[in-house]
């Protein structure tokens, strides 16, 4: 959404903008992957945390922390990224 709102179009009927926009936003999806190896929710975490069990494992082994820190490295990719 950031990518989009930083670098999109203002006019609807922009195709080009628009798959400029496509192109950036793949980027850096491609680069979150090779930071982090995945960009699946559960590779990354090793849990599924709809699953009560897995949910509580995944607090218990400091799983906050860690999709906290993912979140802050993503956050500060995206800083880098879009200036």
């Amino acid at each position: 959404m950031a990518i989009g709102m930083k670098m999109g179009r203002n006019d609807p009927k922009d195709r080009e903008r628009l798959l400029k926009v496509y192109e950036k936003c793949q980027q850096f999806w491609d680069w979150f992957e090779k930071e982090f190896g995945s960009r699946d929710c559960y590779t990354l975490i090793g849990y599924h945390l709809d699953d009560p069990v897995e949910n509580k494992k995944w607090l218990e082994s400091g799983g906050r922390e860690k999709c906290a820190g993912i979140v802050e490295k993503t956050a500060q990719m995206l800083c880098e990224f879009i200036k």
